[in-house]
């Protein structure tokens, strides 16, 4: 699966990108745990992040594919 990053995630990653080898699907919770696994630093802002799998945000009830793209996003701010 393609993993994007952005903002203050690509920052704690030191990536923009990377690709993941799964060999299952992945639900967000087990997602989030394979993240926290490669990446420890994004534990600590794990709760104020969303997920959107294919260009769609993702729920408890989103199953993650091996061919899916990931996009871990960040809170952000604007006016």
């Amino acid at each position: 699966m393609k993993v994007l990053y952005f903002a203050q995630t690509a920052e704690i990653t030191s990536c923009r990108m990377e690709n993941w080898d799964t060999a299952e699907p992945l639900s967000e919770t087990e997602f989030w745990e394979e993240a926290i696994r490669r990446h420890p630093g994004l534990k600590p802002v794990r709760a104020q992040c969303r997920l959107a799998v294919d260009q769609s945000f993702a729920d408890a009830t989103t199953t993650i594919h091996r061919d899916s793209e990931v996009a871990v996003l960040p809170p952000v701010s604007g006016g």
